[in-house]
């Protein structure tokens, strides 16, 4: 990547290994690590949004323990195209979210 002229990198959608961070630790690349693709409102019947009211805390707070030690992670992401971003439901999850990840 860096050969390419790459220095950093999104982890789309979902959090990456332990070994991902490591080696971007370790070749200087910084990270953004991303914890979901949706909140509670669908992109397909079947994906996250059944399960984030239940799980968002505890998926997130494992993604920033996980990574929190890692100098290569420079930035959290709580959400991809999120379909709430433009009222106000998704402003109060989106605090939730800001408070749980400090």
């Amino acid at each position: 990547m860096k050969g390419n002229g790459f220095n950093a990198i999104r982890s789309a959608h979902n959090p990456p290994s332990k070994a991902f961070l490591d080696a971007c630790d370790q070749l200087g690349v910084l990270v953004m690590d991303e914890a979901f693709d949706m909140w509670q409102v669908p992109k397909k019947p079947q994906d996250y949004h059944l399960y984030f009211d239940e799980w968002w805390e505890k998926d997130l707070e494992s993604m920033v323990l996980c990574a929190r030690n890692h100098p290569s992670v420079i930035i959290w992401s709580v959400g991809n195209e999120i379909k709430e971003r433009t009222d106000s439901s998704g402003l109060e999850i989106f605090r939730n979210l800001r408070e749980k990840a400090r």
